[in-house]
């Protein structure tokens, strides 16, 4: 059923901006992926070097690079399932957890996206696996056996640690996580420190070539303007997003800054239910100290973290927070099935199939990505010679070329305002540098998106209305940004 899930309308949506921008970088050539994408960037290059290896075998449609996270998002179902059995010695709360990352809206959402955060989930969850392993081995073996099994075993550790850090910076808190967990219990797990101390160091020095581009990118993010501050409403959201899916599908008709008892009540209503759940679950784990403080910590640390430095800097991006979701449908599994009661269970996992079926209905026929594709055709069937086309935000070239290059371009001139490939917000200094370039020219194309980020005053559009008239205007409308392309001619013509 995850699978399927994953699968379903998989190619049917445009690529959005940040997916283009993923496909972008895998198409350079590898020095640039590794030492351009890290400036350009704000993520490390991991997966964008897997991408590239994947699409230089099937391709860059739609469906092919989105491929790649549904494949990852299919292994991490098992993968949970083994680990929850391990865990807790519970058939039925490693299946309650599969079940619940199988149907989860944010999980099918981001394993039809191409973008980083699944593989990062994977990769935690394979780290987390060869932790656990190292973690119960001394009551498994012995002798030799032991010792091989210690070695591979931390090969693993290091091999997927060190891929969850190089698939996104916000994996550094994951060893913080398992260090804190360790330290602990520090009497339980001492004799584990002959093999654990050798695997995070050698995976710090893995690690520690990345570091000066993660200072850079980390002082980029907390200088950036797509993150807000931290609010009640924005704690809220986190887990609204972990129930619901990034838009909250099965709400989204509710407005969810104002949790009113009217207007946000179905939103409030799931938030009791899944934290009821999850409090229920941390309840019935509580004779498991060890299990409960492990899961307690993968689950709070990267959050809190995320709360603490958006206080100051704000950097709170729920999809980065992904995989601190595991550990939360996890509790919630074994809030099911600590219910005792079969009715209750059964009335458990009923309601949650509701919840995310319901959501993911929503998804698969409601939710639209934005229509670079129409965008592109439209200009391109409208396209003369010596024409300009402009892109208020710099990297809306990315996606708008992704589409723009298979038709007949006439060798059209592109630019990005005020500067190509960035996402620089536009200013009065930048007005003049306009000017010139739209000077003389006879019609010239202006494709708006994300203004509210690198034009909320409209400063660009409001320079072409000085020498330019407006002479067609066509709006490419979608649930997740909206598209508008401009064409402006000489006023005399």
């Amino acid at each position: 059923m995850g699978t399927f899930l994953r699968f379903y309308r998989l190619g049917s949506n445009s690529l959005w901006f940040d997916e283009a921008v993923s496909v972008w970088f895998a198409n350079r050539p590898l020095k640039d992926v590794l030492l351009i994408q890290p400036v350009k960037d704000v993520h490390p290059p991991l997966y964008y070097l897997i991408l590239s290896l994947w699409i230089k075998a099937l391709g860059t449609g739609e469906f092919q690079v989105r491929l790649l996270s549904s494949v990852f998002g299919v292994a991490a179902m098992p993968l949970l399932y083994v680990i929850v059995r391990i865990l807790f010695r519970s058939p039925s709360a490693a299946l309650v957890s599969a079940l619940i990352l199988s149907i989860s809206p944010f999980h099918v959402y981001y394993s039809q996206e191409s973008r980083m955060y699944i593989p990062l989930t994977f990769f935690v969850l394979l780290s987390t696996f060869f932790m656990i392993k190292m973690l119960y081995i001394d009551n498994q073996k012995e002798g030799g056996r032991k010792v091989l099994s210690h070695f591979c075993y931390s090969i693993g550790y290091i091999l997927s640690t060190a891929g969850a850090l190089y698939c996104h910076n916000i994996a550094l808190f994951l060893p913080v996580a398992q260090n804190l967990f360790l330290i602990t219990f520090w009497g339980r797990y001492r004799p584990l420190l002959r093999s654990w101390i050798p695997s995070g160091v050698i995976t710090l020095i893995l690690w520690i070539p990345w570091a000066s581009f993660f200072f850079k990118q980390s002082s980029m993010v907390h200088k950036g303007f797509y993150n807000t501050r931290i609010t009640f409403e924005s704690i809220a959201s986190v887990f609204a997003i972990f129930n619901n899916g990034p838009a909250f599908w099965l709400f989204n008709w509710i407005d969810i800054d104002h949790l009113s008892l009217i207007r946000g009540r179905l939103v409030l209503l799931t938030l009791i239910f899944f934290g009821a759940l999850f409090i229920i679950g941390v309840i019935s784990t509580r004779h498991n100290i060890q299990t409960l403080m492990f899961l307690l910590l993968i689950f709070f640390v990267p959050i809190g973290a995320e709360f603490l430095i958006s206080l100051k800097w704000p950097i709170l991006a729920t999809q980065t927070l992904i995989w601190a979701s595991v550990p939360y449908y996890v509790l919630i599994a074994k809030g099911i099935v600590g219910l005792k009661n079969r009715w209750a269970v059964a009335m458990g996992v009923i309601l949650l199939i509701i919840f995310s079926s319901s959501a993911l209905y929503k998804y698969y026929t409601g939710f639209e990505k934005e229509h670079w594709d129409l965008a592109a055709r439209y200009v391109a069937e409208n396209l003369d010679k010596d024409d300009l086309l402009l892109f208020n935000s710099g990297f809306g070239q990315i996606p708008f070329d992704y589409y723009f290059d298979r038709y007949d371009k006439l060798n059209t001139e592109e630019h990005g305002i005020p500067q190509d490939l960035s996402e620089k917000r536009m200013s009065l200094e930048n007005l003049p540098e306009l000017e010139k370039s739209i000077h003389g020219r006879k019609r010239v194309w202006l494709i708006y998106s994300h203004e509210e980020f690198t034009d909320p005053q409209r400063l660009s559009k409001t320079v072409l209305e000085k020498s330019h008239c407006l002479s067609n205007q066509r709006d490419f409308k979608s649930s997740q940004n909206n598209i508008i392309c401009y064409l402006f001619k000489k006023c005399d013509l």
